[in-house]
This record gives structure tokens, C-alpha cells and sequence, in this order.
């Protein structure tokens, strides 16, 4: 029978290993979901470790809430990152605010695509949401989004070079106010795609971006604002569902999502501002062939039974 010191002792040790692992994943989250790489890509290759994976350690339901919720990190450093662009009333009356307000319409309408489907897409079968989520399925998609980058940017090389010496350039929109709402409506459109697994969502709007005129930083800009609308609102559905279910969180689930959100806060803050100068001297190219690497590894894993 365990004294009430040893009783303490393992309560401190299982909390300290699932604050570390929270903080990986967090790490991991931090950085992937704001660089055009895919989050869910790296979250599964975490899992993949041994003594890394949640699902094991908690339960798969736990671990599909876990994986939205550990997102509100990143929401909230989006909102810290850039609180004085996205809040209107601290600025004077006048043009200024109508401008970040109208910011606001162009969002919301950037993610009404997405947010419908992800809302039908909860009615579909399970058999569809397992199809979606297994290696070989996400490393595909990594890859095949890989492939479309490099694709992508040496198209626009091609392009930019030709109007530059006719004194034009392809990017017409430098900043979100000149971005119409059409353009952005379009933008959304294209966000759907991200609902597959290994798409990844800012990789896939960026993409959008750039293809509709859009400036890298203008387009990875309005890529990070329409992730608080999307994310905040899967994390209430994922969260509702979960508990609607009859599910209940443990005090070690409660460690795995405080610190796994706080980690994600804090690496999302240097992951935006390393991206923001990224782009501002480099293309996406990089990005795409690591995509493809990362893909084959993915199924690499999975087809040695490793994952």
C-alpha cells in the first residue's frame, strides 16, 4: 500500500511528464501552424515517438480535443502580435477605425467558406474523418502541397520578372485595406481545402494569396487573421462535442492542455515575427521541399508499420 509521500511523489511525477510533453507539443504546434507546413503533419510524427503519444496516455477522444484546444495558443499571440491592427477603439475616430472594421468584414467573409464546411463535415460519417487522418493520407498531402508551392512561386518568378520589365508587377494588393472583398471571398474558398489533414491552413491560404495578387506579407498577414475566427470556433465545437459525449478531462488532461496552450502562446509569438522577416527577402520555395520530405517520411513510417 503507497504512503501518502509516495502517493505525492508519483501525483508530481506524472504532472511533470505531462507538462513536458504539453511543452512539445506545443513547440511543435507553435511553429507549424502559422509556417506553411502543416501542423497536423508534425503533431502526428510527435505522436509517432514512443511515450509521446496522448491518445495512449489519455484517450483518442481526449486527444482530438487536445489537438484544436492546444490552437488558442496561437489565436491569442495572433491577437497579441497584432492587438493594435485588429482593435479598433484604440484608435481616434475617423478613417482609421472604418479601416480595421472593414479589416474585420474581409475576415469574417475569408472564413465563412471554411466554417460551413467544417460544420457539415461534422455530420459526416466517422469512416470519412478516419479515412482523412490516417500517414498516408496527411503525407500526401503534405507532399502534394510541397509540389504545389514550388510550382507556385516559380510561375510567379516567371510572371514578376516579365512585368517588372514592363514596369508593372503581379502583386496589385501590398496591405489587407487594398484587398477587395471578393478577392478575399476567394480566398476563403480556397481555405476549404485546408479541412484535409497535412494541407495545412496557412499554406493553402497563403498560396491563395499570392495566386489572387496578393503581397507575401499582406497574404500571411490576412492568413494569421483568419485563423481567430476559424480556430476559436473549432476549439467551442471540438469542446462542446467532447463533453456532449459524455467525456471528462483528468487532472493530468487539465496539464496537458494549460501548459500545451501556454507553450504554443509563447513559441507562436517568435514563429510570427521569424515569418513576418522571413518573407520579407525569400519566397515559399523552401517550405515546399521541405513539405515533400517531411511527406515521405510520413509514409515512410507508416508503410514500415512505425506509425
Amino acid at each position: 500500500m503507497l504512503t501518502a509521500f509516495q502517493r505525492g511523489y508519483n501525483r508530481r511525477m506524472q504532472f511533470l511528464i505531462a507538462a513536458a510533453i504539453a511543452i512539445l507539443y506545443g513547440l511543435v504546434e507553435g511553429i507549424t501552424e502559422w509556417l506553411p507546413i502543416s501542423s497536423t503533419g508534425h503533431m502526428i510524427l510527435l505522436s509517432a515517438i514512443p511515450g509521446l503519444d496522448i491518445a495512449q496516455r489519455e484517450n483518442q477522444a481526449f486527444f482530438s480535443l487536445f489537438l484544436v484546444v492546444i490552437q488558442l495558443g496561437g489565436i491569442l499571440a495572433i491577437c497579441v502580435y497584432f492587438f493594435k491592427s485588429l482593435v479598433p477603439f484604440f484608435h481616434p475616430a475617423g478613417k482609421e477605425r472604418r479601416a480595421i472594421w472593414m479589416d474585420w468584414l474581409k475576415i469574417l467573409v475569408g472564413c465563412l467558406p471554411a466554417g460551413v464546411c467544417g460544420v457539415l463535415l461534422k455530420v459526416l460519417p466517422d469512416s470519412v474523418d478516419i479515412a482523412l487522418n490516417t500517414p498516408y493520407a496527411i503525407g500526401s498531402m503534405l507532399a502534394l502541397y510541397g509540389v504545389a508551392f514550388i510550382v507556385c512561386e516559380r510561375i510567379l518568378r516567371v510572371r514578376e520578372s516579365k512585368l517588372q520589365a514592363a514596369g508593372s508587377s503581379h502583386f496589385r494588393y501590398t496591405t489587407i485595406e487594398e484587398v477587395p472583398l471578393l478577392t478575399c471571398f476567394y480566398v476563403g474558398l480556397i481555405q476549404i481545402l485546408s479541412l484535409i489533414p497535412g494541407t495545412s491552413r496557412s499554406g493553402v491560404t497563403i498560396l491563395a494569396g499570392l495566386l489572387l495578387a496578393i503581397s507575401r506579407p499582406a497574404a500571411a498577414r490576412f492568413s494569421f487573421y483568419l485563423s481567430i475566427p476559424l480556430m476559436l470556433g473549432a476549439s467551442i465545437v471540438e469542446g462542446a462535442g467532447f463533453f456532449m459525449d459524455g467525456n471528462a478531462i483528468s487532472a493530468t488532461g487539465w496539464t496537458y492542455l494549460g501548459v500545451g496552450v501556454l507553450s504554443a502562446f509563447l513559441v507562436s509569438l517568435v514563429a510570427v515575427r521569424f515569418l513576418l522577416k522571413f518573407i520579407e527577402k525569400h519566397t515559399f520555395e523552401g517550405f515546399g521541399y521541405y513539405r515533400i520530405l517531411v511527406g515521405a517520411l510520413v509514409i515512410g513510417l507508416a508503410a514500415g508499420g512505425l506509425m
